[in-house]
């Protein structure tokens, strides 16, 4: 038989796993000029000629075997498109999809769906799908015509996302090199431990932006990290009655809406204002959230807004860009007792409004209260770090 077969190579069908294994016992005995000629032939031919052809097409073997001697080779199962998404998709089959419909006292998935879908909710008209299903490659064709109809312009505005820059070094090496997850499987203790080391690498960069005791290794965005933040001011408070929480109106929009909408489930009434003028004294305000720098850029020192929390127990949580504050005073040198923010701002595309990671720092004493996961140093058993 052959090394490798023009037809395998060129659809690359059968590749993966040699010509010993080949389905098509043609392929062993066909001159490469035969093989060659079919795949030029399939290849070039439309879809709609596709079918016609994948009939039946007959090859001569070599001049070796008789010449009445034919093998019919079905070109459909040889030729055809290798990128559906059916072979590699892992779904239920029908007979698997039959047993737990039965299972749960239905004849069939459509029976279910009417007994627990209302009727007021289903669509009745037919939607505007392909009529025969598509590739991945004209899949994914389609979606970048859909794309291109984005308008790009630009936000002068900020709120939190911003236009950064990747170095090319760390994009190539780094974010598109396939080394870092194919050369190991997910539970492998050499890929765990390297990202166990980033995660640590990425506490410790926000520990000293932010000057705070310890950090967790992110969570999912900027305004989920500051509702986080307040769960954890609530979570402290022993009388949750009439308490209130102030968020500065300089804060991203998206993070305030957020955090009224969490602050509700919890029973905590919200005060959105001015925080240069707003009355941080009040007993019943048990935290309050500011934006360093602000919505519109400016810095702020939050040093007084801290005090007079701190006078009757109340907490102050700053969400700070993190660029900003390689320059910028620390959070924690004017009285912050949480800090969270986005890490968009090191070279993360804006992805048309995210999400992108954000973290949140604190003191020691709240450790045990932070959600999240923390990648902590321990020693082993000879005494080294782990």
């Amino acid at each position: 038989g052959l090394k490798s077969c023009i037809v395998c190579t060129t659809l690359d069908r059968f590749s993966s796993f040699g010509m010993r294994r080949c389905s098509v016992p043609v392929l062993r005995h066909a001159s490469r000029r035969q093989q060659l000629a079919v795949a030029r032939a399939f290849a070039a031919a439309p879809d709609s000629q596709r079918q016609v052809m994948g009939a039946t097409v007959k090859l001569t073997k070599s001049p070796t075997y008789a010449e009445n001697d034919h093998h019919t080779v079905d070109t459909n199962d040889l030729l055809g498109r290798s990128d559906t998404y059916i072979s590699r998709h892992l779904g239920t089959s029908p007979q698997q999809q039959k047993e737990m419909v039965q299972q749960m006292g239905f004849n069939s998935v459509d029976e279910l769906i009417d007994a627990v879908i209302p009727k007021h909710l289903r669509r009745t008209d037919e939607m505007a799908l392909h009529k025969e299903p598509v590739s991945e490659t004209a899949a994914l064709e389609r979606l970048r015509e859909i794309m291109s109809k984005n308008i790009e312009v630009k936000n002068f505005m900020g709120q939190g996302y911003h236009g950064s820059i990747t170095p090319s070094t760390i994009q190539r090496n780094l974010l598109e090199n396939p080394i870092w997850y194919t050369s190991y499987t997910p539970y492998q203790a050499e890929i765990a431990q390297g990202r166990l080391e980033s995660l640590l690498n990425f506490q410790t960069l926000v520990t000293e932006l932010t000057g705070m005791d310890i950090a967790n290794a992110s969570l999912l965005d900027e305004g989920s990290a500051a509702a986080e933040a307040m769960a954890m001011v609530v979570r402290g408070t022993s009388s949750k009655r009439d308490a209130i929480f102030f968020i500065s109106d300089m804060a991203h929009p998206q993070t305030i809406e957020l955090m009224k909408v969490r602050a509700a489930q919890y029973g905590v009434n919200t005060v959105v204002g001015d925080a240069d003028t707003f009355n941080f004294t009040g007993k019943k305000v048990i935290g309050a959230l500011v934006q360093y720098p602000d919505t519109r850029g400016v810095l702020r020192d939050f040093s007084k807004a801290a005090e007079e929390l701190h006078s009757h127990g109340g907490q102050l949580i700053v969400s700070a860009d993190p660029l900003a504050l390689c320059v910028a005073k620390p959070p924690s040198q004017f009285g912050a007792d949480i800090v969270v923010g986005s890490m968009q701002r090191f070279g993360v595309p804006m992805l048309y409004g995210g999400p992108a990671a954000a973290y949140l720092a604190t003191s020691k004493k709240r450790a045990r209260s932070m959600p999240g996961r923390i990648i902590g140093v321990s020693i082993d058993s000879q005494g080294d770090k782990a």
